[in-house]
């Protein structure tokens, strides 16, 4: 009986160190399948063309036959010697900085880049934290490394790079390229790509809601008993993983619609900076939307037809909204000259009744609390003339429409926006402005599916369309036309149940 030498050094010498191994990879694979499925003759030939179109190399049958016969005789030996099967089930820990990983089966998430993109100099001071990462199935232990460039007072970690000292955090195609696939911005969790992927479909669907969501996920990770020790609840889960999938869609949309190679979001998950950057980001985003869906037909190899496409602009007046908004009534959008000043009410959440005391009102929100004296809006009475002036006017019948818009169907505002109704369930939660981010992000993965646009392609709208797409400009606030509000009012978060930067936990340097 040969030993273990004798047995490697056969098997090397009669196909070669680097055939060998992927020979013994293929054959451990398909002596699963049983004869009748896969006989004998058929793995033969198969492990021959795959060796062949893998190195560009020619081994005739008779060498396959031997070399595969010696695996099947010394196939314990074999596997033991090049772990075909126990990499998984087995584990090396390491401690660095009182963390404790698992170099085999622990994800490394390590920044995207070792060199700053501002002075061009290597980033020092790496720390590391234990994360895990949410995905379809499982989640996954990880280690969050980040880096630091002192000079700039930049910290880069695996999906972006951000500042402290201006609270921004911006995110670019190399960062976003990530090989494993992962999302990852501060806190104790991050978000495969396939996760979202997954919700996404849900969501265009089956209206899925972002809570029902992570239902689904914890049961499945319970069933498969893939949680890793750690308890997830479905509400905490569900607000984080909204935050990460709205983020990362918003990524993927300005990188598709805008002009830059650079995103800017909130240095962190906290309530009142989300708020503030969909608000200000909203006008933006809105003008991309617009500019690339009323020309997208001059794409080419998209699927609508380039004769009926964008034919028509349907225009609906009034939004149904079954979510609650602030009493106050007094606010005004002077915009649009043709209408001069338009009443829309406040669309802030009312305070919550948690938080209702004998001082606060739960009808108002923060903003609009009779303890807060703002001034009453003087173009109320101007939108009301020209509203009820143009109550007749839009009639499909006027006299001064020629005949032209009779027999017009009145209900094609309705019949067009039933996506938005089945969409109710997936809205509900949301209170402006996330609503207002949601539903744009909804618009326009479905409009992708629809025409077979990939969504996740850069720099499509600057391709076609660059000289009309604006720079980056600010949407003022709606808080802003209230008047003047003490910084304690402006301050305050309603929800702020999310953690901030995981900066926040003591880390030490490496030597």
């Amino acid at each position: 009986m040969p030993n273990g030498d004798d047995v490697l050094e056969a098997l090397r010498s009669s196909i070669g160190l680097v055939s060998l191994v992927y020979i013994c990879r293929l054959y451990m694979k398909l002596s699963t399948f049983p004869s009748i499925i896969l006989p004998s003759t058929a793995r033969t030939h198969l492990i021959k063309q795959a060796v062949t179109d893998r190195y560009n190399n020619s081994h005739t049958t008779e060498d396959i036959i031997m070399v595969t016969n010696m695996i099947e005789i010394n196939k314990d030996f074999i596997d033991r010697v090049l772990l075909l099967s126990d990499m998984d089930r087995n584990s090396i820990t390491l401690d660095i900085n009182h963390i404790t990983m698992d170099v085999l089966n622990d994800m490394i998430l390590f920044p995207f880049t070792n060199i700053c993109i501002d002075c061009t100099r290597s980033l020092t001071s790496y720390r590391y934290k234990s994360v895990h990462i949410i995905d379809c199935f499982k989640t996954n232990r990880a280690v969050a490394v980040t880096a630091e460039c002192k000079t700039c007072t930049l910290i880069y970690n695996h999906s972006s790079w951000y500042s402290l000292k201006y609270r921004w955090r911006k995110i670019n195609n190399s960062s976003l390229n990530s090989i494993l696939k992962v999302f990852y911005l501060c806190d104790s969790f991050g978000f495969t790509y396939s996760v979202f992927f997954d919700y996404t479909c849900q969501l265009l669907h089956d209206q899925c809601p972002f809570q029902s969501f992570s239902r689904i996920l914890i049961d499945r990770y319970n069933y498969e008993h893939q949680n890793n020790n750690i308890i997830l609840q479905p509400i905490p889960l569900a607000k984080l993983f909204q935050s990460h999938s709205l983020l990362y869609q918003i990524v993927r949309f300005e990188f598709m619609l805008g002009k830059t190679r650079i995103v800017n979001l909130p240095v962190s998950l906290n309530r009142n900076e989300l708020n503030y950057h969909f608000e200000c980001y909203s006008g933006w985003w809105h003008h991309l939307f617009t500019t690339f869906w009323s020309r997208h037909k001059s794409i080419p190899n998209i699927k609508c037809s380039p004769s009926d496409c964008s034919r028509c602009v349907i225009v609906d007046g009034h939004q149904k909204c079954r979510r609650l908004v602030c009493s106050f009534k007094n606010i005004v959008d002077t915009s649009i000259e043709e209408m001069t000043s338009v009443e829309i009410g406040c669309p802030y959440t009312p305070c919550r009744r948690m938080q209702s005391s004998d001082s606060v009102d739960a009808i108002y929100c923060r903003y609009h609390q009779p303890s807060i004296l703002l001034s009453p809006s003087l173009d109320l009475q101007k939108a009301s003339e020209r509203a009820a002036e143009f109550s007749t006017i839009m009639n499909s019948d006027h006299p001064s429409h020629e005949g032209r818009f009779v027999g017009l169907n009145s209900q094609a505002a309705e019949q067009a926006f039933q996506y938005i109704s089945r969409a109710k369930f997936a809205l509900r939660n949301f209170s402006f402005p996330h609503s207002t981010a949601m539903l744009l992000i909804m618009l326009h993965l479905l409009n992708c599916k629809m025409t077979g646009i990939n969504s996740e392609i850069i720099g499509v709208e600057f391709l076609h369309f660059g000289d009309i797409i604006k720079d980056f400009f600010a949407t003022p606030c709606i808080y802003e036309r209230f008047g003047t509000l003490n910084g304690e009012e402006l301050s305050k978060d309603d929800d702020d149940d999310q953690s901030d930067l995981d900066h926040n936990i003591t880390f030490e340097d490496m030597p």
